[in-house]
């Protein structure tokens, strides 16, 4: 529970840095800063963007660790503190992305796989806490989870390489050949196969396949209606 409340503190913390730091660039836009202000802000800008991407890659790789662990982890409360770690995990990624999204709109598959993956492992760290059985279904869904999980991490670790030779998210903004913008676009127009995770949670893929009650069909009345 410490450790879930930690998590929600630093998820806040970050979001409120950035909302400053987002203020702060758009105010720089209307009150006609000198060169040398909006150099700084460029930079600032630039770190905005570093200090993202880093924070995106760490907790992908947490990720992919933590399901590494759910292959071969048999004890009840273990698996739901690691799943929990998970949750968390998922949760700062997305704060992270939400950054790295002013820049680039590329980021539907992964954004999708950290609600999905977030919320699946919520839900069954709460089975698991009730006294159920973790199943055989759900290790194969952690399994292929963290296969993808691989994935997303070679690709946002070759960028690294890119930073280290000089990279500027800022410089490389609107360029047809910015390096961060293709590997979003690989990303999501990559064969991804996501197995389909049906749980009790608002990203489950069961969601988009339930028909509202009274949307379909005969026409009811209102004192029908209101029974619903």
């Amino acid at each position: 529970m410490t450790n879930r409340m930690s998590k929600g503190w630093l998820v806040f913390h970050i979001i409120a840095t950035l909302i400053i730091v987002g203020v702060i660039a758009t105010l720089g836009t209307f009150l006609g800063l000198s060169l040398k202000e909006k150099n700084q802000l460029s930079i600032d800008l630039e770190n905005r963007y570093k200090s993202a991407y880093y924070g995106l890659l760490t907790n992908m790789v947490d990720i992919e660790n933590y399901l590494a662990k759910t292959r071969v982890m048999t004890t009840g409360t273990l698996m739901e503190e690691t799943l929990n770690d998970i949750d968390s995990s998922c949760q700062l990624a997305n704060v992270y992305l939400s950054v790295l999204t002013t820049k680039t709109n590329n980021m539907a598959n992964l954004n999708r796989y950290l609600n999905q993956l977030g919320g699946y492992s919520h839900y069954v760290a709460k089975n698991i806490m009730r006294g159920e059985e973790i199943t055989e279904k759900d290790r194969e869904n952690f399994s292929r989870m963290w296969e993808i999980s691989r994935e997303y991490g070679k690709a946002l670790t070759s960028l690294q390489n890119a930073l280290s030779n000089g990279y500027s998210f800022i410089n490389s903004l609107g360029r047809a050949d910015d390096k961060f913008e293709g590997l979003f676009k690989n990303l999501d127009s990559s064969a991804v196969e996501y197995p389909s995770l049906i749980y009790d949670g608002p990203f489950s893929d069961g969601v988009s396949d339930r028909e509202a009650k009274g949307t379909v069909g005969e026409e009811l009345s209102e004192s029908e209606a209101r029974k619903l």
